[in-house]
């Protein structure tokens, strides 16, 4: 089987969370990198990843190449890879508002791309990724491969390129939504006497929980929903209160705006 050597142009957080990944997996797969930062770049090392100086020299005989950086780095760099990347490699794209086809303007039409969508508990191994590949050739152990990068840090799904704005609406932006319901849950608790870490405890290892239910019992989150709420008790109150206040249509809203945001990107 082909031994990959993958390429991490950048190495900070989600970088850096997926390299550790990849050496969960633990196919043998060759990992460099390159940041500008001098604490990635060690922080990278220490996962196992060999460090390079510069973009050029990290994308020499890469197989897959991942662009880890911030949007808006992400022509300045292309300028510079368009003229290193192989030309028979992979080009992973996380970035919002980069469509396959405009990576393809800049980085040659015969470049074969995939849009990736981590979310950021990735960095516990916990997350949810998404990824599209180009209409070009890619046989099962390539595709493995790119698998294989987000699989150590969670969960990975493949869809149509498409789907990839919808994707970001929910799995990339909703962890923010579970952090401020967590808060919430957090500052009831302590307002009720439990001490605030304790509440934080409490409320996470809750939904984590929940969310594991859905995951693995097969049951439509409102039969979960109705196990727990008895007739005349103390949940349905709960529920009836979260109605009332518009909870579920505040969720429904808030992933709509982060889509047409996303749109207009």
């Amino acid at each position: 089987m082909k031994q990959y050597t993958i390429s991490f142009i950048g190495a900070g957080n989600i970088g850096g969370a997926l390299i550790q990944a990849i050496m969960k997996v633990n196919k043998g797969y060759l990992v460099k990198a390159y940041d500008i930062s001098a604490q990635a770049c060690e922080k990278a090392r220490g996962y196992g990843a060999i460090i390079c100086q510069s973009i050029p020299e990290v994308a020499a005989h890469a197989d897959i190449i991942f662009m880890a950086i911030k949007p808006q780095y992400y022509n300045e760099v292309l300028q510079e890879l368009k003229t290193a990347v192989p030309k028979e490699a992979i080009v992973i794209s996380p970035a919002p508002g980069f469509a396959i086809e405009s990576l393809k303007e800049q980085l040659g039409e015969d470049q074969r791309i995939v849009r990736a969508m981590p979310n950021t508990p990735a960095l516990v191994g916990e997350g949810m990724s998404a990824v599209a590949f180009s209409h070009d050739t890619f046989p099962q152990d390539d595709k493995e491969a790119v698998m294989d990068i987000f699989r150590g840090a969670g969960h990975v799904i493949e869809v149509r390129e498409e789907m990839m704005d919808s994707v970001m609406a929910l799995s990339g932006c909703a962890p923010a939504y579970g952090y401020i319901f967590i808060e919430a849950l957090g500052d009831i608790g302590t307002a009720l006497g439990l001490p605030r870490a304790m509440s934080y405890e409490l409320a996470a290892q809750t939904l984590l929980g929940a969310s594991k239910m859905v995951l693995e019992s097969g049951k439509h989150p409102g039969e979960l929903k109705d196990m727990v709420c008895t007739p005349g008790g103390t949940t349905i109150q709960g529920v009836m209160a979260l109605e009332e206040s518009g909870f579920r249509n505040a969720i429904i809203q808030a992933v709509a705006a982060t889509y047409r945001k996303a749109k207009e990107l």
